[in-house]
């Protein structure tokens, strides 16, 4: 080719690339092109061979396990144009690269577009006179200057370190990688671990943005055994354990994604002329499998792919690779319109950790996100960007108190961080145990390969504790009360011992414990859903020992409520049962306790199966896969009731397989209601000298709890209240009906409304009117606490035990307590979504008060919103400090 020529085609290239420029500046969003491959099942089951034949890497011809996930960028290119996944092996082996291709190949996709809209000008030579594709405010970005080689003068517009660095970046990749001639997007294919022991640290890394691929070994029959990983099951117990975890983990935003297909490995160890026998029998073996209608909306059961993945010529590798293609760009996420500033930011990110980067802190991505020469996100917007990158796999971002000042910007550093845990001790006598000190933690962040996370040690150590990977042992000063710093922490995953004590046999009978269980009726339980469910309980109540051994084995944990009540969590395939044992009779069970650690118990496991899926239109959904029921009296895993249906049941309710005798209130104890103080015969209501005050808040939240929405609609409507008004309020708190509740009823007080005003809407409604004399009361319960206890402050461990037994009556609680609204609605969004924190967080800012708090105040405000007058007794003797802060009666 003639230099004449070439500098033409150069001048030409430069052309068509500022035009990408151009047409990308001009447009508010653009097409973001996000996929991602999930490979997963049973250990030994060929995963890492398949991988590496699909992207075109040298496949192993010896076994080689795999450590936790490895995660695979830039390997497998889509064409854009043809919709189809590349046959050739590249360089763009890091994240990286990956987002640098990604962001060309959209420039490319938007020119494409504006291309079709301006046929007349597609092959015109750019000139500067094409500016006026830009509006008549904006000027030329020269950010991309390598784009626009034949505009020197743009240089001078240089302004932005970072949109010079984005500038920089792609110019170097652009000379550096290989010669694509077409649109082409990096696809990342992750190969999860098949062994046990990695289960919790996968959920992390599931989500409905990806293709889940369920790997089985094809020569085998599906009720074959595995072996090798320490647990008992069959090739098909490990696909419905795969099926379950990834639907459990990645809450949908449609009820078809994601999608999960299956492919039969080792066909070459079947005879030629049996495999379409053997792939027409699994295939009808997992349609018998599953029959739920919504998991079945999610599975690729018309076609089985059984392949031999050390070939890289085989029909069936070419024929999953065809499916891939299109079951990518069919899913609602590939190539949804985002902001283009989600492309620069998403850009300059990758470059940082190119550099090195692992670790971000959110003052850092405001500094980025403002030095953009475009408009920069605003908060919201800049929240939303990082909450889909985070879903996509991209980085790790937390939103919760004290995680979210910081973003994870390197993926793979959480892989290798949760790989370490399993790993780096496994060989200690505390690890074999559950166990993993602090400074072994400390020196596994001290390694080489993670010398840029000590600096934020404490942040990766809460980020490992909300993933309940670890759970803190809380200790306490026995003479203070005061919270000890963690020494040592529990890792469930790495437990395998099984129960071999006579604790169930002696302890877990009729007589003494009543029991309910989380059942998962569609799914089998995720190993990694017992885990975390048994971490969080472990970071809430201490190990109880039994016979001078710790009650703490796989799947089993038994802990101390207090010095009469324990609690057993027991689970299964597909349900965990809590067992609330007293030590004595099951009669002395306090009811609200049982009703307390039922709704903790409910939350927490809530927040773990739950997966907010951010997609870029749609709102965050929660996915509960259990129901809950509750056992008779026999404890039978036979004998459930639905919790709808108690108050439907015939009691006593017999049993037909045992004939034990249930009576209803055994029952109805998970679920005891805050008991009100009610009037006598003779109360006249409330005296018309206090019709002139005005409502505080705590009495309105009092109120708004002893009435129902339409209840309280029909009295703020009384109250002038229009429907429109009401309608906002209901929008306003969606997710929140006790917010809407008492949100109207405050409206109504800030119009001026007073308590004779509610006395009369009241009346006017047709409600009880002594409704409102349970709402003013305030007379002070007694107590046999002496004066010298109930003038103390509270002890951290005796407000950690509190926050256990308030359950949904934590708002008015604070209240009660003197806190504001304003303050409890900020702790509410600051805090996880688990109500044990949530009241734990408020009974700490109660205590940081300059008011002089005291165990006196909290017995008194507890006593106002119904709770029982001994809980405050209960819980100072069950602390270990009581004894030593006692005073000599």
């Amino acid at each position: 080719m003639s230099s004449r020529r070439r500098k033409a085609r150069r001048r030409k290239t430069s052309s068509e690339r500022s035009r990408n420029f151009l047409d990308f500046s001009t447009h508010d969003s653009v097409p973001s092109y996000d996929g991602r491959i999930l490979v997963v099942g049973a250990y030994e089951a060929g995963k890492t061979s398949l991988v590496m034949n699909l992207i075109g890497e040298e496949i192993p011809t010896e076994r080689q396990s795999t450590d936790g996930i490895d995660v695979h960028f830039g390997k497998l290119l889509f064409e854009i144009k043809t919709q189809m996944f590349l046959k050739k092996k590249t360089d763009l082996h890091s994240f990286p690269k990956a987002v640098y291709q990604k962001v060309l190949a959209c420039l490319e996709a938007v020119h494409q577009s504006n291309a079709v809209k301006q046929s007349k000008k597609s092959n015109q030579v750019f000139s500067q006179d094409d500016q006026c594709l830009f509006p008549s405010n904006q000027v030329l970005n020269p950010a991309f200057s390598f784009l626009m080689p034949a505009f020197p003068d743009f240089l001078n517009f240089f302004q932005s370190d970072f949109l010079k660095r984005i500038n920089e970046k792609l110019r170097t990749f652009k000379s550096d990688a290989p010669p694509f001639s077409r649109e082409v997007i990096p696809i990342p294919i992750l190969d999860f671990a098949g062994q046990f022991v990695y289960y919790t640290t996968h959920q992390a890394f599931i989500t409905s943005h990806g293709t889940y691929i369920v790997v089985f070994n094809g020569s085998k029959s599906l009720s074959d055994s595995l072996t090798g990983d320490g647990k008992e099951s069959t090739v098909l117990d490990n696909i419905k354990h795969w099926v379950s975890s990834i639907l459990a983990y990645s809450s949908t935003d449609t009820d078809e994604y994601p999608k999960i297909a299956f492919v039969a490995t080792h066909k070459d160890l079947v005879k030629p002329d049996e495999v379409q026998r053997k792939q027409e029998s699994i295939t009808h073996s997992l349609i018998e499998c599953f029959t739920d209608k919504q998991i079945k909306s999610h599975l690729i059961l018309q076609r089985i792919f059984f392949v031999n993945s050390l070939d890289e010529s085989d029909t069936g590798i070419n024929e999953l690779r065809t499916f891939l293609s299109k079951i990518l760009v069919d899913n609602p996420q590939w190539k949804q319109k985002v902001p283009k500033q989600f492309l620069f930011l998403e850009m300059m990110l990758a470059i940082l950790v190119d550099e090195g980067q692992y670790i971000l802190s959110r003052t850092d991505i405001n500094i980025i996100n403002r030095e953009n020469e475009f408009t920069p996100l605003s908060e919201e917007e800049l929240d939303r960007f990082l909450h889909i990158q985070n879903s996509c796999g991209k980085l790790t971002y937390i939103d919760t108190h004290y995680l979210r000042n910081f973003i994870v910007i390197n993926p793979t550093c959480i892989i290798d961080l949760l790989k370490g845990i399993v790993t780096a001790f496994p060989s200690s006598s505390d690890m074999k145990h559950g166990r993993l000190r602090k400074s072994d933690l400390t020196k596994m962040l001290d390694f080489e390969k993670f010398n840029q996370l000590g600096s934020y040690s404490d942040f990766f150590r809460e980020l490992l504790v909300y993933f309940d990977i670890l759970a803190e042992i809380r200790r306490y000063d026995k003479t203070t009360g005061r919270k000890i710093d963690i020494e040592c922490y529990f890792v469930p995953c790495l437990i395998y011992q099984t129960n071999t004590t006579t604790f169930v046999e002696n302890c877990i009978k009729s007589e003494k414990c009543i029991s309910f269980a989380f059942v998962f009726e569609k799914s089998y339980v995720p190993p990694a859903i017992t885990n975390r469910f048994i971490s969080c309980v472990l970071s809430i109540w201490n190990v109880k020992i039994y016979n001078n051994i710790e009650l703490l084995f796989s799947a089993f944990v038994v802990v101390s409520l207090d010095r009469n009540h324990d609690l057993v969590v027991q689970a299964d395939q597909t349900s965990i049962v809590i067992y609330l044992i007293h030590k004595q009779r099951k009669e002395l069970i306090i009811r609200d306790l049982a009703s307390s650690v039922r709704q903790c118990l409910e939350e927490n496991l809530q927040r773990i199966s739950e997966v907010y899926s951010d997609s870029y239109t749609e709102s965050p959904s929660r996915y509960v896969p259990f129901t809950m029921k509750v056992k008779s009296g026999c404890l039978s895993p036979m004998c459930l009731k639905n919790v709808d249906d108690i108050e439907k049941l015939a009691f006593p309710l017999v049993c037909k397989a045992h004939g034990y005798r249930t009576p209803q209130s055994e029952l109805n104890i998970w679920f005891t209601d805050i008991s009100v103080q009610q009037c006598n015969e003779t109360c006249e209501g409330i005296s018309p000298t206090i019709y002139s005050i005005c409502l505080t808040d705590a009495e309105l939240l009092r109120l708004s709890s002893n009435l129902t929405v339409e209840e309280i609609r029909q009295l703020a409507i009384y109250l002038g209240i229009s429907n429109v008004k009401l309608d906002e309020i209901g929008q306003d708190f969606s997710r929140n009906s006790s917010m809407v509740k008492f949100a109207s009823l405050r409206t109504c007080s800030d119009n001026n409304k007073l308590c004779g005003d509610f006395m009369k809407a009241i009346t006017t409604a047709g409600l009880n009117k002594h409704t409102m004399c349970m709402i003013v009361r305030q007379e002070i319960p007694p107590t046999d606490l002496p004066d010298t206890i109930l003038n103390l402050p509270p002890s951290d461990e005796m407000l950690d035990k509190l926050a256990l037994r308030i359950g949904k009556k934590w708002m008015e609680l604070g209240l009660e307590l003197g806190l504001d609204i304003d303050q409890l609605e900020y702790i509410e969004y600051d805090s996880p979504n688990v109500l044990r924190d949530i009241s734990k967080n408020m009974l700490y800012q109660w205590k940081e008060t300059e008011n002089g708090n005291s165990i006196r105040d909290l017995h008194n405000a507890f006593a106002r919103i119904g709770k029982r007058g001994n809980l405050i007794r209960e819980t100072l003797e069950n602390c270990e400090s009581f004894p030593n802060i006692k005073p000599d009666l």
